[in-house]
């Protein structure tokens, strides 16, 4: 009997909603009691117990981007900010663009006579008694996903989608032009799956999470007895990462010019994502089988305007909530883009912290290179929350970090610091600002897959409070860590930033890049002997001023970018690599990549040196 797939993505509806996000601005008082005063204030006067009714506060309801609930939830945060006595607390609201499903989406297999033979859920059953307020209204769905009905009669299993996956396909002859790809969630950035198959002609995706990745031990030890994934639990999540996509590079505010939304940057094929227990029902039909497949979205459009606020300080603490990270990384986006040239002058140094706690084996940062040292100063200050590994003597953040992720290259005698890439809201602060950023988080240990309920309905207050952090010490200890890294870059005279490491990566990167680029660079007959020379210049100039300093404006990113393979990581040398990636490179192309880069080094090299003329 011939199996047919039918997926029905229902009503996706974009909306233009209002996004809030709240900030504060707080000027530090004179320092009269000295550095150890302040940390010892800030470290013994985070309490777990508050944490705990803040998190059962902001976790008692759903409240997606948009929604009256995200809304009412800033006006808390702003109401109580301000009771704490913190000064110039605004709501900053922009009109962007949303995406929300407008009914139930699934997916449906058919016989040959068009009978249905199965049909996937469009929500995630519970599995707590009772089960979270709100939890059955959570629709499966992919932010941005596009609009319409496709059908297909082919389906293909591309693996994580990455490029590798996809030219492995190719290898065997195996075509995804019109076809649904069915892609299990990880490894890369869900966003980048969906380009690829878009790319080679893929009428739709269906995303997936795989028990191998979130149900190692099987579906009897999954939530609510294990952090891990029940056979229901589907991974939501947008599928771009930019902010507002109708208002690209200015913020969204009621002046603003906004493109057609035909011109704006979405996928063009449906996507939908189900848990492993829908998936394995479809690969088990398929099977390499003929197939069909429907997916229907509708679309309605509407805006309401919004009052964005600005501030202004000198030296100061910014503290921001940011709403709609979720759907597109949007608030702080926007917020980013408002207030560009102003964070560009002034903002030294961005921190943020995103999904806290994805385990509970050691803490973990990511961030450039010239911040690497004050985290690991800072992290020598905090008490371990793991109690086991005090008693086997290692009393502070910074020892489990180094005993359970050293880092292994050549010379490291430290912990491992991960780099990042559009993944959170440090993108726009990062990448399109050039402020230095870093990003902190408890994590799972090397080969574990982390967060197996991420983005999914069962990412609850009990999985926080009762599996992953009792007595919510690993949370304290993040507060601790924030909250000292503040304090360091708002008081020091010189601000805390590692030249020599950072000018060192950018060595280590061209040594590498070169390694990896170099007999096409040489086929091309492109010159680099004048960037060499400037990546020599910067780390000559960076020791020089850190010796000169004895007891600081890095590169724009020319540098670094997030990877076009993979949205969650960076890359070195972006527009070099995307040049030669290609077939045939342009060979002006690549030399004039190589000028920037040497322009840019060069500046650098000539910012940290104390003459006004090099």
């Amino acid at each position: 009997m011939r199996v047919s797939l039918v997926i029905t993505i229902a009503g996706s509806v974009t909306v233009m909603l209002t996004i809030v996000v709240v900030t504060l601005v707080v000027t530090l008082s004179p320092n009269t009691g000295g550095d150890k005063d302040y940390r010892e204030y800030l470290l013994n006067s985070i309490d777990p117990n508050s944490i705990n009714k803040f998190l059962r506060e902001l976790t008692s309801k759903p409240h997606p981007a948009g929604s009256v609930r995200d809304r009412d939830l800033a006006v808390s945060i702003q109401a109580r900010w301000e009771g704490f006595g913190l000064e110039n607390v605004k709501l900053m609201e922009y009109d962007v663009l949303l995406s929300s499903p407008g009914v139930p989406n699934k997916f449906s297999t058919l016989d040959s006579g068009g009978n249905v033979l199965f049909e996937s859920s469009n929500t995630q059953p519970p599995v707590d008694d009772p089960p979270p307020y709100g939890q059955d209204e959570i629709l499966s769905f992919n932010a941005f996903s596009a609009n319409g009905i496709v059908i297909s009669d082919k389906v293909v299993y591309a693996n994580y989608g990455s490029e590798e996956d996809f030219q492995l396909l190719a290898t065997y002859n195996i075509s995804v032009s019109d076809s649904i790809v069915v892609i299990r969630y990880g490894q890369i950035f869900r966003g980048d799956k969906v380009r690829f198959a878009e790319a080679r002609g893929a009428n739709g995706v269906i995303l997936y999470s795989d028990p191998a990745d979130v149900a190692p031990e099987g579906p009897s030890f999954t939530y609510p007895n294990s952090v891990y994934a029940p056979p229901g639990a589907t991974q939501l999540g947008s599928l771009r990462l930019q902010g507002d996509l109708l208002t690209p590079g200015y913020p969204a505010i009621e002046s603003a010019f906004r493109i057609p939304m035909e011109k704006a940057d979405l996928p063009k094929i449906p996507v939908q994502p189900v848990g492993y227990h829908d998936a394995s029902v479809l690969l088990r039909r398929v099977k390499g089988q003929v197939g069909s497949q429907q997916l229907t979205f509708k679309e309605d459009s509407t805006r309401r305007g919004g009052r964005p606020q600005g501030h202004r300080g000198a030296w100061t603490l910014v503290f921001c909530n940011w709403a709609a990270e979720e759907p597109g990384i949007i608030g702080s986006t926007e917020f980013a883009e408002q207030f560009s040239v102003s964070l560009k002058d002034r903002a030294v140094v961005y921190l943020n912290v995103d999904t806290l706690i994805g385990g509970n084996y050691s803490f973990m940062a990511m961030g450039v290179p010239m911040l690497h040292d004050i985290i690991m100063d800072m992290a020598q200050l905090v008490a371990n929350p793991d109690k086991e590994e005090v008693k086997v003597g290692r009393p502070t953040l910074y020892d489990t970090w180094l005993a359970r992720y050293p880092d292994d290259s050549p010379g490291g005698s430290r912990p491992l610091v991960l780099p990042f890439g559009s993944g959170s809201d440090y993108r726009a602060f990062m990448f399109s600002l050039g402020i230095p950023s870093m990003d902190m988080c408890f994590t799972v240990a090397p080969g574990e897959k982390g967060l197996p309920l991420y983005h999914t309905a069962y990412e609850t207050y009990k999985l926080n409070t009762q599996l992953m952090d009792q007595g919510l010490l690993f949370h304290q200890a993040s507060a601790r860590m924030w909250g000292l890294l503040a304090l360091e870059f708002s008081t020091r005279n010189f601000l805390p930033f590692g030249v020599v490491p950072y000018v060192d990566f950018i060595s280590t990167a061209w040594k590498d890049f070169l390694t990896t680029y170099k007999k096409i660079l040489t086929n091309l007959d492109v010159k680099t002997e004048y960037l060499k020379k400037s990546v020599t210049t910067l780390q000559a100039a960076g020791a020089d001023f850190m010796s000169r300093l004895n007891d600081e404006e890095n590169p724009e990113h020319v540098f670094l970018a997030p990877s076009v393979t993979n949205g969650y990581e960076w890359e070195t040398f972006p527009g070099l690599r995307d040049l030669l990636r290609e077939e045939n490179p342009d060979r002006r192309a690549v030399q004039e990549q190589i000028a920037i880069l040497t322009h840019h080094f060069l500046m650098a090299a000539n910012a940290l040196t104390f003459d006004l003329w090099q």
